[in-house]
């Protein structure tokens, strides 16, 4: 039988339920918001499956990890502001940044 517990301020749960005006969850759902959290905070995927102990990155990326909107519209402006200071970079240096092209494999 799962024991519930209900705590106040949890600032990401993927599955929870309210309860007589209270945050009601399992432990189980701390995975989920865990896993959401540092796939957000940029967390390298395959660590990720790794700490979560999956043998599937699916079950990983696909089941533990709750992503919307609002995480895909930061996503886009982070890497419009990533263009922005690459641009700004090659004015003031007057050069091209450092480019894979630079380098050969041996």
């Amino acid at each position: 039988m799962a024991q519930t517990i209900a705590l106040e301020g949890i600032i990401s749960c993927s599955v929870f339920h309210f309860h007589e005006d209270a945050l009601i969850f399992r432990f189980h759902e701390l995975r989920h918001t865990y896993c959401s959290n540092m796939a957000k905070s940029g967390m390298n995927p395959k660590t990720l499956q790794y700490l979560m102990g999956h043998s599937d990155i699916g079950v990983t990326l696909n089941t533990y990890t709750h992503l919307g909107l609002e995480d895909a519209a930061d996503e886009l402006k982070r890497m419009e502001d990533l263009e922005i200071a690459r641009k700004e970079l090659e004015k003031t240096k007057g050069e091209k940044p450092v480019s894979q092209k630079m380098f050969r494999a041996i």
